[in-house]
C-alpha cells in the first residue's frame, strides 16, 4: 500500500498492509534526531521512520505587530514570550502567551471592531504548490484551527471560562468571528488544492487529565454547534475527511463528536480519565478512527525503548483491531524524548 492507501485503509476500518503511522517534532527534538539520524532535513527524517502523513499550509505575507520587550505577536494580536527550558542531555524551549488583545473588552461591537484577521493575508497557490509533489503517495492534511482555545487566547482563560459560564455574549460573538474566519479560509485552502487534500485538522484543548475543562451541558450548547457547523460547511464542498483534536479526558463528548462528522479522534491520552484504549475501541471503535495513544507524559521522555516497542505493539492490537488506527505520540515529540525512543517507537 502507499501511505495515501494505508491511511484511508484504517480511516474507513479496513485493515492496511501495516499501522499507519504520524508524528510531528517540536524544533528542538527534530535537530535532536536528525543529528542522531544523519538525516539531512526534516522530510528525510520523516521517511526513515516511515510516517504516512504530511501536511501542507498556505504562506503567510500579512504585517504583525511588532515585537515588544521579548514578547512577538501573531496574525491574531496574540503576544508570546518564549520561555527556555533544559534537563540532561537536551534543551529547549516553549512559546507561553503573555498577552490576549481581547481581555478588556466591555462590549459586543468592541469585539467586532477588533482588527480580526483577514484571509487575504495567505498566499494559497503554495497549498497546492507544496501538495502536488506529495499527493499521489502520501496522505495530506491541512489545517490546525480551534474555535474554543482560540477564543480564550483572546480573550485569557480566567475570563473566558467565567464569561461562557456568568455572561456569555462576549465570548460567544468571538468564537463566532473565529469560526467565521477559519470557515473561509479553509474553504480557500481547498479550492486551491483541487482535490489534493485529503483531510482538514481542528482542535480544541477542552480535557484535562481527569475530565473535561468546562462541563459536557457548556460544551454542547455552545461549543458543540460551532464545530458542528464548521464540519458540515467543510464536508458539504469537499470530500474530506475531519480530524479532531483534544488533549485530556473527553469521553463523555465522544458520541457527540461522532455525530457532528469527526471521523479521526487524536490524541488518545490514555493516561487521562476516561480514556483507556480497551473502553474506547469497545464502545467506539467502529464509528472512529482514533489516532495517537503513545503516552508522551511517561513513556517517551523516561521509559526505555523496550518498553516503547512493548506499548506501540499493545495499542496496535487494541485500537487497531480491525482497522481504524493510526499509531502516533499523543503530542509533538518534545526535547525531552531520547531518539533511541523514537526509533523504537516506529520499529
Amino acid at each position: 500500500m502507499t501511505s495515501k492507501e494505508r491511511v484511508l485503509a484504517a480511516i474507513e476500518h479496513r485493515m492496511p498492509d501495516r499501522c499507519p503511522r504520524n508524528a510531528g517534532f517540536t524544533s528542538d527534538s527534530a535537530v535532536r534526531m536528525m543529528a542522531y539520524t544523519g538525516a539531512s532535513g526534516i522530510e528525510e527524517l520523516r521517511q526513515m521512520l516511515g510516517i504516512d502523513i504530511r501536511s501542507v499550509y498556505p504562506s503567510f505575507h500579512g504585517k504583525v505587530r511588532s515585537s515588544e520587550n521579548g514578547v512577538n505577536f501573531d496574525e491574531w494580536g496574540i503576544g508570546r514570550k518564549s520561555v527556555k527550558f533544559e534537563g540532561e542531555g537536551y534543551t529547549g524551549a516553549y512559546d507561553e502567551i503573555v498577552f490576549s488583545p481581547l481581555a478588556e473588552v466591555k462590549s459586543v461591537d468592541e469585539v467586532m471592531n477588533y482588527s480580526w484577521p483577514n484571509p487575504d493575508w495567505w498566499n494559497y497557490e503554495t497549498v497546492a504548490y507544496s501538495a502536488k509533489p506529495l499527493a499521489k503517495s502520501y496522505w495530506i492534511t491541512s489545517g490546525a484551527y480551534s474555535i474554543f482555545e482560540r477564543s480564550w487566547y483572546m480573550m485569557g482563560m480566567e475570563r473566558f471560562l467565567t464569561d461562557i459560564f456568568c455572561d456569555p455574549e462576549i465570548p460567544l460573538a468571538v468564537m463566532d468571528k473565529i469560526l467565521e474566519f477559519y470557515t473561509e479560509q479553509t474553504l480557500r485552502i481547498l479550492k486551491s488544492a483541487d482535490g489534493l487534500i485529503d483531510q482538514i485538522d481542528t482542535a480544541d484543548d477542552i480535557g484535562t487529565q481527569r475530565g473535561m475543562l468546562i462541563s459536557p451541558k457548556v460544551w454542547r450548547e455552545h461549543i458543540k454547534p460551532r464545530q458542528a457547523k464548521f464540519i458540515s460547511t467543510i464536508k458539504s464542498a469537499y470530500p474530506v475527511k475531519i480530524w479532531y483534536h483534544c488533549c485530556g479526558g473527553i469521553a463523555p463528548i465522544i458520541p457527540d463528536l461522532i455525530e457532528i462528522g469527526v471521523d479521526i479522534l487524536d490524541p488518545i491520552q490514555t493516561l487521562a480519565e476516561g480514556m483507556q484504549p480497551e473502553i474506547l475501541k469497545e464502545k467506539f471503535g467502529c464509528e472512529i478512527c482514533f489516532h495517537g495513544g503513545i503516552d508522551t507524559q511517561q513513556l517517551l521522555p523516561y521509559g526505555t525503548p523496550e518498553d516503547v516497542r512493548k506499548e506501540v505493539t499493545r495499542l496496535i492490537d487494541i485500537l487497531g483491531r480491525d482497522g481504524g488506527y493510526i499509531s502516533a505520540p499523543t503530542h509533538i515529540i518534545q526535547a525531552d524524548v531520547p531518539p533511541e525512543n523514537v526509533i523504537a517507537m516506529f520499529s
